[in-house]
């Protein structure tokens, strides 16, 4: 999908629009002594949106405010990924 939206950029006129169950879905990213890394799975997420692909959670509503939903999506990443 990722390679996808690099192919077809979309400008800020004309965003296009990725649907997913939730973060979970989205990734589940480790660091290399496997514990969850926030900092790659916002990394991941920041491309798609850099892109003009913005990401929406059906479980999850963003609110419009960047950091409460950084938060919000660390919070639902984390236990994920160390479930993983």
């Amino acid at each position: 999908m990722l390679a996808y939206c690099r192919a077809h950029r979309k400008p800020k006129a004309d965003l296009g629009r990725i649907e997913l169950y939730d973060p979970s879905r989205f990734a589940r990213v480790l660091d290399g002594d496997g514990e969850p890394d926030l900092l790659q799975f916002q990394n991941a997420f920041n491309e798609f949106e850099s892109l003009g692909w913005p990401l929406h959670f059906v479980s999850r509503e963003r609110s419009g405010n960047v950091l409460v939903d950084f938060m919000m999506l660390a919070v639902d990443a984390y236990p994920s990924a160390a479930f993983s």
